[in-house]
C-alpha cells in the first residue's frame, strides 16, 4: 500500500492526467483516502522550493524608479514598496541613502532633526493564483533640509540571483504663508474741511478703505473716543463705516478721525475731520 501510495502522489503531482487510471486500479476506501492524500501532496508541493517563483514587478508608489515625489513641508507622506507575484513571499528593507532603516522602529529625527519617520509596516497577501504580494511602507514628515532625500526600497528573495532595488527621491516645498497686507490710507466723505454746519443738523461721514490681509477693522473715533464701530467688508474688498449722527454747538472745532487696521500695520491709518459748527 505504501509503495502504491507513493507512486500515486508521484504522478498525479506531477502528471495529473495519469491520476484516473491510476484511481482505477483501487477499492472505494482506498480511492477516498489516496484522493485526501494526493490533494495534501498537490498542496505542499505547490508552496515547496520546487515553485521558487521571484517578484514579477518591484515599485514605490507604483512609480519607476529614480522618480521623485513632492511634499508640502511638515506634510505626510506615504511610501509603499510593493513586491508582486512572488513565491514564496519577498521580504523587503528600507534604506535612506545608504543608512538601513531598522523595522518596527519610530524616528523621531533623523541627520540632526530633519524629519519624523514612522515605523515600516508589513504586510503580505497571498492570491488565488497562490503567488503573494509584500507591501511594506513607511510615513514620513519631511522638512525643507530634507529636500532630496532619497528612499531605495530593496527585495529580497531566493528566486533572485541578487535583490532588486528602487528608489524615489523626496522633494519638500514650503508651506504656503499668508503674509499681512495692509489697507489702503482711509478716505472720508460727507464734509468738506472749512466748511459750515449748523447745529441740529444730521451729518453723516463716510469712511472707506480699500484692500488688506486680512480685511482691517475700520472705526471712528472723536478724539480718543469711540463713536461708531459698524464697518462692513464687501465682495470687492471695500471695507466702509457710515457715521450717522445730530451736530450739536459741542461739536464746533471736535476732530472726528477714521482708523483703519490690520496686522499689516505697526499703527493705524487714519483719516480725519475738523469740524466748524454755528
Amino acid at each position: 500500500m505504501s509503495n502504491l501510495l507513493n507512486e500515486l502522489i508521484r504522478y498525479a503531482v506531477i502528471y495529473p492526467e495519469d491520476r484516473e487510471p491510476l484511481l482505477r486500479t483501487c477499492s472505494t476506501q482506498k480511492k477516498n483516502l489516496i484522493t485526501e492524500i494526493i490533494s495534501a501532496a498537490i498542496e505542499r508541493a505547490r508552496d515547496s522550493d520546487p515553485f521558487v517563483l521571484p517578484p514579477k514587478h518591484v515599485s514605490i508608489n507604483g512609480l519607476d524608479d529614480s522618480s521623485e515625489v513632492m511634499v508640502r513641508e511638515a506634510d505626510k507622506l506615504s511610501l509603499a514598496c510593493t513586491a508582486e507575484g512572488s513565491k514564496p513571499a519577498a521580504t523587503i528593507d528600507w534604506y535612506l541613502r545608504t543608512i538601513k532603516l531598522v523595522p518596527g522602529v519610530f524616528k523621531k529625527t533623523l541627520s540632526g532633526g530633519g524629519f519624523s519617520q514612522e515605523a515600516a509596516k508589513t504586510t503580505v497577501l497571498k492570491g488565488q493564483d497562490r503567488r503573494y504580494t509584500t507591501v511594506s511602507s513607511i510615513t514620513l514628515y519631511p522638512k525643507m533640509e530634507q529636500a532630496g532625500a532619497v528612499y531605495t526600497c530593496e527585495v529580497n528573495h531566493p528566486g533572485l540571483e541578487r535583490p532588486v532595488r528602487t528608489s524615489v527621491t523626496v522633494g519638500v516645498f514650503e508651506k504656503r504663508v499668508l503674509f499681512s497686507v495692509p489697507p489702503e490710507v482711509p478716505q472720508i466723505r460727507g464734509y468738506t474741511p472749512g466748511t459750515t454746519v449748523k447745529a441740529g443738523d444730521r451729518l453723516t461721514l463716510v469712511c472707506s478703505t480699500r484692500g488688506g490681509r486680512p480685511a482691517p477693522t475700520l472705526l471712528w473715533l472723536r478724539g480718543d473716543t469711540l463713536a461708531d464701530s459698524s464697518f462692513a467688508t464687501s465682495a470687492a474688498g471695500v471695507t466702509s463705516n457710515t457715521f450717522t449722527f445730530l451736530v450739536e454747538p459741542g461739536h464746533h472745532g471736535a476732530v472726528f478721525r477714521c482708523e483703519a487696521n490690520n496686522s499689516g500695520v505697526a499703527r493705524p491709518l487714519t483719516a480725519s475731520v475738523r469740524l466748524h459748527v454755528l
